[in-house]
């Protein structure tokens, strides 16, 4: 869409077009879209690359295989599984170089509690797929940021949860004789 395409849901499918020219319709089959490969490859073709006729094949493989490695390609070719191309080097793909970037790691470590019960980490985890002895399929943890202690609690149904923490509410705060401040 950013490069200027527009989809249009008609016809039990959808026209792909660009500027008001067509340039590939998918049809639904099952509930997705299939689109013809061999009429319209998937990649981003922008102004700054050439018009689809003369897209290097080995790149339009290469977007239509999920921007894989040219390595990849190579092999693939040599394997005469794609047979129908010469290979050939092509330039960097934006997508594929997009897709191996990673976050940048934190430059600075989050602050941690300095006291007991400051902060409560929690998480609800479930249905397991093996119910446990009682008919518990659901548990949930609350961790002290500060102790690192941990509580976990069983539950037969996640609408248990709220219930599970007023028991460690209150099981904790008698315990540490502190008020929670941050869950």
């Amino acid at each position: 869409m950013k490069d200027g395409y527009s989809f249009v849901s008609k016809d039990n499918g959808c026209v792909i077009s660009k500027n008001d020219i067509f340039v590939a319709y998918a049809s639904i089959v099952n509930g997705l879209f299939i689109l013809n490969l061999d009429d319209a490859p998937i990649c981003n073709v922008s102004a700054k690359r050439p018009r689809l006729n003369e897209l290097n094949p080995t790149y339009m493989w290469h977007c239509r295989l999920g921007h894989i490695s040219e390595n990849r390609m190579k092999r693939l070719h040599d394997d005469g599984l794609l047979t129908s191309f010469d290979f050939e080097s092509y330039e960097t793909c934006e997508s594929y170089l997009l897709g191996k970037m990673t976050k940048a790691h934190f430059t600075t470590f989050p602050e941690r509690a300095s006291d007991l019960l400051e902060l409560v980490h929690t998480n609800v985890f479930g249905p397991m797929s093996t119910i446990a002895r009682g008919g518990f399929q659901y548990f949930i943890t609350f961790t002290d940021d500060f102790s690192r202690y941990g509580y976990v609690y069983l539950m037969k149904h996640k609408s248990e949860t709220f219930e599970k923490f007023k028991e460690f509410h209150n099981e904790a705060e008698n315990q540490c004789g502190k008020k929670i401040k941050a869950l």
